[in-house]
């Protein structure tokens, strides 16, 4: 292709994200995800409390307060306006997410896998998780910026740059929860300048927004945030066909559909009690916690380097363990699923073959099926029978067995 027809080619592939990009913003109303962004930010610069119900205003706030200080840059301009340009970052945002993940991959590669890398992989791993990126952007959600900001400090940190590497992971945090299994990966594997970086930059975190706000108001949004989400800390599960998250796999199974939600279908496969369930959540989340950490101390006591499994692996623990897992914030399995992707069947065991073809095909079912193609029922099972967190499950283990299997006996 030609400069000029390359020129041509970006001009219009530019043109189509303005013209989205006016499209969203016209149908922003009150009650939708950015609204509810561009509300926290008002309320953050106005000094009102960050963590109260509103009728208008989708919640509950689970930001904390840090977030809600980096949405005043939202509420700086009229809500339409700033959808758009959000939205049009969000569509910018998707190949230098695709980009920063090549260059990820090209990088620790050869540690990863002795065999090249699947030149189908990235292609398959993009097609396979368009529907996530999709779903960020019908929602215009923050969690491809997230997912961005991830990757931009995990090459940060493959460039040396220890201090950049954890200001973004420590950040990214900030924004959302679910980046600190990065962190704690940044902490036990990364390099001694990285690892002591992150508690004073965790601690500006928390301090900067009360230098904004002031003492009284910053100590009453953490402890109103604190109040806030000690509910899913204390065993609330949402339990909705949507969530795909371990806890509510695990209460779907065997549990009914909440009062509240009488809309839901019943995906018991049997019936337990609430203890039971809460049990069984419990046992699972410690053994992703004990699994991943323990997987992290044994390579770095080996010395082993760094691969892209574990990386993964830091990924999915985030999206298992999280209060709440909706198909948006599943961008990030672009990277997971072209690791697996990646592999070459011929440098693979036969049970490791098995075990690439069983993730393959539930990584098929999880990224192509939505209720648009295969309709409302096969969707709503999809969702209630947890497919997308049973594949998550077991491209978790996956995650790190090949991430031992690499390190030096």
């Amino acid at each position: 292709m030609t400069p000029f027809r390359r020129r041509l080619l970006g001009g219009a592939i530019l043109a189509g994200c303005v013209v989205l990009s006016v499209l969203e913003a016209n149908s922003q109303r009150s009650g939708t995800d950015f609204h509810a962004r561009w509300i926290f930010g008002r309320w953050f610069w106005s000094g009102e409390p960050l963590y109260v119900d509103v009728p208008g205003v989708r919640g509950p706030n689970l930001y904390p307060p840090f977030a809600a200080m980096l949405f005043q840059l939202h509420a700086l301009l009229p809500l339409k306006v700033a959808a758009g340009i959000f939205y049009f970052c969000n569509l910018l945002l998707i190949p230098v997410s695709v980009r920063l993940t090549k260059d990820i991959y090209d990088t620790l590669w050869p540690a990863s896998s002795p065999q090249p890398i699947n030149r189908w992989a990235l292609p398959i791993a993009i097609v396979l998780s368009a529907q996530f990126f999709l779903n960020n952007l019908n929602l215009n959600q923050v969690n491809l910026a997230v997912f961005a900001l991830c990757l931009f400090g995990i090459r940060a940190y493959l460039r040396q740059q220890d201090w950049q590497a954890a200001a973004v992971l420590v950040g990214a945090t900030a924004i959302k929860v679910v980046p600190l299994f990065l962190v704690a990966w940044l902490v036990v594997r990364g390099r001694r300048r990285a690892a002591l970086a992150v508690l004073p930059l965790g601690l500006a975190c928390v301090a900067l927004p009360i230098l904004e706000r002031g003492p009284r108001m910053g100590v009453r949004d953490l402890t109103d945030y604190y109040h806030q989400v000690r509910a899913f800390g204390e065993g609330r599960v949402v339990q909705r066909y949507t969530n795909q998250n371990l806890a509510a796999a695990v209460y779907r199974l065997m549990r009914p559909s909440a009062p509240t939600e009488p809309t839901e279908r019943d995906y018991r496969v049997f019936t337990a009690s609430e203890q039971t369930a809460r049990t069984i959540y419990g046992a699972g989340a410690v053994l992703v916690v004990a699994g991943f950490l323990g997987a992290l101390v044994w390579l770095r006591v080996n010395a082993a380097p760094l691969t892209v499994f574990e990386l993964s692996a830091a990924f999915l623990a985030g999206h298992l363990l999280s209060a709440m897992t909706w198909k948006a914030h599943l961008v990030t399995l672009l990277f997971v699923f072209y690791a697996f992707l990646a592999l070459a069947p011929r440098a693979l065991r036969p049970g490791e073959r098995v075990f690439a073809g069983v993730a393959a095909g539930l990584m098929a079912v999880s990224g192509l099926v939505g209720r648009d193609i295969f309709g409302d029922t096969v969707h709503h099972w999809v969702g209630g029978y947890s497919v997308i967190v049973w594949t998550i499950l077991l491209l978790f283990g996956g995650s790190l067995w090949f991430s031992l299997k690499r390190a030096p006996a």
